[in-house]
């Protein structure tokens, strides 16, 4: 197996992973009544993303997301040709677990495609697909800077990448997850919207995270510089 087709077979496999079980979760909560809940969602996605950087971290990059790849790359952490590879196996990972959950589950909960909250008593005033928006580019913008931070040579690899990804899904999640849904990642908001045939505020969850990820790159990049300064 050459260099490039085995970080294409691992970030699709830990996409897969991440994306089956997060979306699963989803549609799975539906299906029961609300027993897994929002923070049982939570905590799913979280492991399911610590799980794969254990497991696939030094197959893949351990990068599992394009907003990272893309941001990696942008910062020159991870060569150009590389990280592009690595996000077309997040899309194919992505597509191939919400295929699996469509031929398992059936069309639920909008096979787990992430929306902008549209109750009104949590929105007041505000525009919700302007609060998703904005929420979705913070909350990747952490998400980069903790994933940066933890990162060897542009990869995320072991327990401590694994243990502070993992948390920090679960802490974003837990946060906006009401909101917006906290998706954080275009490969994994992009495959259920196509497969769901829903297309609407989908922008905000293929742009977003890719400005949030070039932020929270940026302000990783200067607190590492601050720090050699010291």
């Amino acid at each position: 197996m050459t260099e490039y087709s085995k970080l294409l077979f691992g970030e699709a496999l830990g996409v897969l992973i991440i994306t089956f079980a997060g979306c699963g979760a989803i549609m799975i909560d539906a299906l029961s009544g609300g027993v897994i809940g929002h923070i049982g969602v939570s905590l799913v996605f979280g492991l399911a993303y610590g799980v794969a950087i254990l497991t696939l971290g030094e197959t893949g990059r351990g990068h599992f997301n394009p907003a990272l790849s893309i941001a990696f790359a942008a910062f020159g952490k991870e060569p150009i040709i590389p990280s592009m590879i690595a996000v077309a196996g997040q899309i194919i990972g992505a597509f191939m677990a919400v295929a699996l959950l469509y031929a398992i589950l059936g069309d639920v909960a909008a096979l787990g495609t992430p929306f902008p909250v549209a109750d009104p008593a949590m929105v007041a005033d505000a525009d919700p697909v302007y609060l998703a928006a904005a929420m979705e580019t913070v909350i990747t913008a952490i998400l980069m800077f903790v994933a940066m931070s933890l990162s060897k040579h542009g990869g995320l690899a072991g327990t401590r990448a694994a243990l502070g990804v993992g948390a920090t899904v679960v802490l974003l999640t837990l946060l906006a997850g009401p909101l917006d849904g906290a998706a954080m990642n275009p490969a994994r908001a992009l495959a259920p919207a196509v497969i769901a045939g829903i297309s609407d505020g989908l922008w905000i969850y293929l742009l977003m995270p890719v400005l949030g990820g070039l932020i929270g790159g940026g302000v990783a990049v200067m607190v590492e510089k601050m720090a050699r300064r010291v």
